[in-house]
């Protein structure tokens, strides 16, 4: 198992494609999963929004913890009062 956490760091360091060297170690099980692995990543960015989603853009966590939301549209469920906005 810490194997394959260590192979699937790899795919996040250094992509899609395994350098030579470090190729060479993996046994061809371990290559067959990171290939597997490379197509449920490359289908989950191209599916998961309309546009795609690129999930190497902002690896490092945000620094601060507070975050600014502004919605498209209300919603609330229907079992809810409507709400009102306060004044």
């Amino acid at each position: 198992m810490a194997r394959l956490k260590h192979i699937k760091s790899l795919r996040w360091g250094f992509g899609t494609l395994i350098p030579p060297e470090i190729r060479s170690n993996l046994s061809e099980a371990e290559m067959k999963w990171f290939e597997r692995y490379n197509q449920l990543v490359f289908t989950y960015m191209t599916n998961a929004t309309e546009d795609g989603i690129d999930l190497y853009n902002d690896q490092d966590p945000p620094k601060f913890r507070c975050v600014t939301v502004s919605t498209l549209r209300l919603f609330w469920l229907p079992s809810l009062p409507v709400p009102f906005p306060s004044l």
